[in-house]
């Protein structure tokens, strides 16, 4: 929890609605430690919802079909407040680097248990 004993407000970021569902669902397991903050599927409402929701923490998968999540960092910071966390498929090098270098303060891999992705959520809070 925040320091201030509320939930971790989470945005869930990715272009694939069962992927959302299935984090959601991984977030509804934790409360009162975390709470969903909202799901967008795309940089349009990505940018809403963190202007609007004002979450902790960003969950952010790179590959968002026609946006680039590595563009979109950028734009998040500047919305919000949340730490950005990237939650990715992709095995490339260098994208760790990458995304730390854009300002994102977690990165975790698809395939890592769900203890991990919490974990990742939480130190970024």
């Amino acid at each position: 929890m925040t320091t201030d004993s509320l939930p971790i407000r989470v945005l869930l970021v990715d272009d694939h609605r069962t992927t959302l569902w299935g984090l959601a669902e991984l977030i509804g397991e934790e409360v009162p430690r975390l709470a969903l903050a909202g799901m967008a599927t795309n940089r349009t409402e990505a940018l809403r919802l963190a202007r609007a929701k004002q979450p902790n923490v960003i969950l952010l998968d790179i590959d968002l079909g026609c946006d680039n999540g590595f563009d979109l960092i950028p734009e998040l910071r500047l919305a919000c407040t949340a730490h950005i966390v990237i939650l990715t498929g992709l095995s490339t090098p260098g994208l760790r680097r990458r995304a730390a270098s854009l300002g994102a303060r977690g990165f975790v891999h698809k395939e890592e248990a769900a203890e991990r992705i919490i974990a990742a959520i939480e130190r970024a809070a």
